[in-house]
Formats: structure tokens, sequence, C-alpha cells
């Protein structure tokens, strides 16, 4: 019955709005509470959903040392570090972008398929250039496959960029 789902429906606004309103803030508590309810395995649970959708809103530069933690926590590639990764990228920020080519560097072959898609995801000069910072001779991959995965998403980049003009 419609009233037995009203109460419900109105708790889950209001937790979507205050954890859409703690992903705009972007405090790096806020950010690691946020993680943590949409890493939490409840997928089910109100909390788990609100924060996996407010993570798409977390724009505050200040957010980046978090995440970046928590990203170099994590070994190999789970859902998780694609969780952390794809807000990190979606960030649009040279700092986030940094931080993603820093911890790809350090990553075994599993990142790969991750490493292709957050360059891909490239929207800004900034970020741009940090990925392209990737195909200097100075730069040091641990995985020969995760280096050449940045390659490929540059190309394919360039390439869509090419074909939308």
């Amino acid at each position: 019955p419609r009233s037995t789902l009203f109460p419900y429906t109105t708790l889950f606004r209001s937790i979507q709005a205050t954890a859409l309103a703690v992903a705009m803030i972007g405090s790096q508590e806020g950010t690691r509470a946020l993680i943590a309810a949409a890493t939490s395995g409840a997928h089910d649970d109100p909390r788990a959903q609100a924060a996996l959708e407010a993570l798409h809103h977390i724009t505050n530069p200040d957010a980046v040392p978090v995440l970046s933690e928590l990203l170099n926590d994590e070994n190999g590639i789970d859902d998780k570090s694609i969780l952390i990764g794809s807000t990190l990228a979606q960030m649009l920020d040279h700092n986030s972008a940094a931080a993603l080519l820093s911890w790809l560097e350090k990553s075994d072959d599993s990142v790969a398929p991750i490493a292709k898609k957050v360059v891909m995801e490239c929207r800004t000069d900034a970020v741009l250039k940090v990925w392209e910072s990737a195909l200097k001779p100075t730069t040091v991959f641990q995985s020969v496959t995760v280096q050449q995965a940045v390659v490929r998403g540059l190309n394919e980049y360039h390439a869509s960029r090419r074909s939308s003009l």
C-alpha cells in the first residue's frame, strides 16, 4: 500500500539529498564517508545507493588527497578501485588526473582496463596534459601493459576528437 511506502520514499530522498550535499562540499571526511558507504557491500542499502550516486558530484579539489590515499591502498583492480578511479576521472582536475596517473604508474597488469577508460574520459586541456605526460620517456610504469593501455586511451581520445570536428 502507498501509506507504507511513503515514509521509506521520504527517508530515501532525505538520504539522497544529504549524500549529494556531502559530495558537493567535497571535504576529505565527507568523501571518505561516501566511499565507505558506497563500498559497504550492502547494495540494497539506501545509504550505499545514495553514496554511489553522490560520488559523481564530487568536484572539490580538497577531495583529491583522500581519494588518492584510498586508491593507493588498493591492490589491483576491484569494485572499490574502479569507483575511486572513476570519481577522480570525472573531477576534470589536473590534480585528480595526476593522482590517477601516479596510481597507474605503480599498478600491475590487472588495472590496464581501467587505465584506458579513465584516459578516454579526459574533458579538459589540463587533464589532457597530465595524460600526455605519460608519454615522456621519464615516466616509468611498473607494468608495460598499463602503459600501453594509457597510450591506447590517448590515441582513441585523439581519434574521437578528430572525427567530431
